[in-house]
């Protein structure tokens, strides 16, 4: 996590231990207003961080293709060849959109 201020790494996000270093960050997103940082990962991960700690304090298994993520306030979208509506709390798939001939990328 880098500082704009200070102009240096403030917090360092390493691997988890459900992660190898050849796991890839495929996408990187802010929980707007929580000091919380949701990554996913090439092994079909999405991992919550917490920005104080640098810990991981969740995990949801999605697709290994996962390309995107997007927050909200207590759901997440994930991105592969079908979107996938996230329960936080849960870890649950709500919804699910198929019908991507491609990996979604945004």
């Amino acid at each position: 996590l880098w500082s704009i201020q200070k102009g240096s790494v403030v917090l360092k996000l390493e691997n988890s231990k459900s992660s190898s270093s050849r796991d890839t960050v495929t996408a990187l997103q802010f929980a707007q207003g929580t000091d919380v940082i949701y990554s996913s990962l090439s092994n079909g991960t999405i991992n919550e961080w917490s920005t104080k700690s640098g810990q991981v304090t969740r995990t949801i298994d999605a697709d290994e293709n996962t390309t995107a993520i997007a927050v909200f306030e207590d759901r997440i979208l994930s991105g592969s060849r079908e979107i996938k509506m996230w329960d936080i709390t849960s870890s649950k798939v709500i919804a699910s959109y198929r019908g991507h001939a491609t990996a979604v990328k945004c």
